[in-house]
C-alpha cells in the first residue's frame, strides 16, 4: 500500500512537471514571436533611417563633386552651400574657399597677360619665343609684319617658317650654350632687302635649365642707309681735300727747305705744313674708317711670330720712349704665333702704342703681353699713364670722342685711332676691351679667335 502511495505521488509530481514545463514552452515561444517581431521593426526603421541618411550624403557628395568638377573647368563661380554641420560641410566650405582663392589668382593671371599682349602688341621691336626644340610659341604683330608669319606659324620649326638658316643656327646655339647672342642679318621682303639685328637670350626654368629661348628683331634698315650716306660723304670729302692738302704740305716743305732768311716766314711755314700734316693724318684716318666700315678693307690672316712683330714696332718708338724717360717691356712669350693680318695687326698695335705714349708720364711703363687659350688669344697693353674715368669707358670707341678735350688738343691725335682698333678688331672676329683706373693706369686686351 504504501509503494502504490508513492507511486502516486511521484505520478501527481511529474505531472505538475510536465505541466510547468509546457507551459514554460508556450511562454518561450510568444516570446521569440515577439522579440522576432520587434527585431524586424527595428530592422525596418534603421533601414529608412540609413536610406534617408545615405541619401542625404549622396546629395551633398554630388554637389560636392560637381562644384569641383567646374573648378577643375574652369569655373569658379559656382557654390556649395551646406544644410548641416558636419564633416562634409566642412569640406564644402574649404572647397568653396578653395574656388575664391583659385579665382583671385586666375584673375590676377589674366590681367598680366592682358597688360603683356598690350606691351608686346605696342613694342615697335619684333619679339619671338621659341621653345627647347626651336619652334614658335609666341609672336608679337611687328615680328610678323617684319618676317611675314601668321598664326600659322605656331608651333612651327623657325627655319620651316622663315627659311633662313643663320637666323636658326644663332636661336639653336643659344638653347645648346645658354648664353646670349647678337647677330645682324638681311631677310628679303618682297622687292626690299630689310636689314635686321637681332638679340636672342635663353629662357631658363627651375629644375629644367633652358626651356627656350626669346629673340627681339629690330629693323636697322633706315638707319644703315643712312650710315652708308654718312661713309659716303666722308669718303668723298676726304678724297676732295687729300689732294689740295698733299699741294699745300708739298709747297710748304720746298719752301722750308729753301731756308728763307725772315724768321717769321720760316715759322708760318713751319705752322702751315704741321698742321697741314695732322690734317692729312685726319683724312688718312677717315679713309681708313670708311673702308674698314664699308667691309672694303681686305684681310690676309697669315701666321705672326708676336714677340718679334712687338720688338719692330718698339723699334720704332725707341727715341720717343727716350725722350720721354718710358720704359717699355715684351713680355709675350717668344714662341707665340698669332694668325692674323699683318698690316691690320700694325695698325691696332701702333695705335696702341701711341694712346700710351700721349698719356704715360715721364718714368712710367709701357707693358705688352700675351696669353693664348684653346679658343683664343689674349694680347694686352697697358701703361701706368693718367688713367680713364668710369664714366668715359663706355664711349671711348666712338669716333672723335675724347676723355680730355683740353689735353687731347695739346698731345694731338685725330680722336679715330681707338675707333680703327675696334672695326679692325671685328673683322678679325674679335673684339677689344678696356679697364682702367683715374691716376694708375689703362689695359687694353686685344681677343684674337684661332679658328
Amino acid at each position: 500500500m504504501k509503494s502504490t502511495f508513492l507511486w502516486k505521488l511521484f505520478a501527481v509530481f511529474a505531472l505538475i512537471a510536465a505541466m510547468g514545463l509546457l507551459a514554460l514552452r508556450f511562454a518561450d515561444e510568444r516570446m521569440t514571436h515577439l522579440i522576432i517581431l520587434v527585431a524586424a521593426f527595428a530592422l525596418l526603421i534603421a533601414s529608412s533611417i540609413g536610406f534617408f541618411i545615405s541619401r542625404s550624403f549622396s546629395r551633398s557628395l554630388h554637389d560636392i563633386i560637381d562644384v569641383a568638377d567646374r573648378i577643375a573647368d574652369g569655373d569658379f563661380s559656382r557654390k556649395i552651400l551646406p544644410k548641416r554641420r558636419n564633416e562634409l560641410a566642412t569640406l564644402a566650405l574649404t572647397i568653396n574657399d578653395m574656388g575664391e582663392k583659385l579665382q583671385e589668382h586666375f584673375d590676377e593671371l589674366r590681367r598680366q597677360k592682358e597688360r603683356l599682349q598690350t606691351i608686346l602688341d605696342g613694342m615697335v621691336e619684333g619679339v619671338l619665343v621659341t621653345n627647347d626644340e626651336a619652334r614658335i610659341e609666341l609672336m608679337n604683330p611687328a615680328v610678323c609684319t617684319m618676317l611675314g608669319l601668321d598664326v600659322t606659324s605656331l608651333r612651327k620649326n623657325v627655319l620651316e617658317c622663315l627659311r633662313h638658316r643663320d637666323l636658326h643656327d644663332s636661336i639653336v646655339r643659344v638653347l645648346h650654350e645658354a648664353r646670349s647672342e647678337e647677330k645682324e642679318i638681311e631677310l628679303l621682303r618682297g622687292n626690299e632687302k630689310r636689314t635686321i639685328i637681332i638679340q636672342t637670350a635663353p629662357l631658363f626654368e627651375k629644375n629644367y635649365g633652358v626651356s627656350g629661348a626669346v629673340s627681339v628683331f629690330e629693323d636697322v634698315t633706315s638707319f644703315r642707309r643712312l650710315e652708308n650716306i654718312r661713309r659716303e660723304f666722308v669718303a668723298n670729302v676726304s678724297h676732295e681735300l687729300k689732294t689740295p692738302l698733299t699741294s699745300i704740305c708739298g709747297y710748304a716743305e720746298t719752301l722750308l727747305s729753301d731756308q728763307p732768311s725772315d724768321v717769321s716766314s720760316t715759322r708760318f711755314l713751319q705752322k702751315i705744313y704741321h698742321n697741314g700734316l695732322a690734317l692729312q693724318k685726319l683724312i688718312d684716318d677717315l679713309l681708313n674708317l670708311a673702308r674698314i666700315e664699308s667691309g672694303r678693307q681686305p684681310l690676309l690672316k697669315e701666321p705672326i711670330k708676336l714677340y718679334e712683330f712687338c720688338e719692330e714696332l718698339h723699334e720704332l718708338y725707341v727715341d720717343t720712349l727716350r725722350a720721354q724717360m718710358i720704359t717699355f717691356e715684351n713680355k709675350i712669350s717668344s714662341s707665340l704665333i698669332l694668325s692674323a693680318d699683318r698690316a691690320a695687326l700694325r695698325r691696332i698695335l701702333n695705335n696702341l702704342f701711341e694712346n700710351a705714349l700721349k698719356h704715360t708720364p715721364a718714368e712710367g711703363r709701357i707693358m705688352v703681353s700675351a696669353f693664348q687659350h684653346p679658343k683664343n688669344c689674349i694680347v694686352m697693353i697697358e701703361d701706368t699713364g693718367s688713367g680713364i674715368a668710369s664714366e668715359s669707358l663706355p664711349h671711348i670707341f666712338e669716333r672723335f670722342y675724347r676723355v680730355d678735350k683740353g689735353r687731347s688738343r695739346d698731345v694731338g691725335g685725330t680722336g679715330l685711332g681707338l675707333a680703327i682698333v675696334k672695326h679692325l678688331m671685328h673683322i678679325h672676329g674679335g673684339e677689344v676691351a678696356v679697364e682702367s683706373e683715374l691716376g694708375k693706369g689703362t689695359r687694353f686686351s686685344l681677343t684674337f679667335p684661332l679658328s
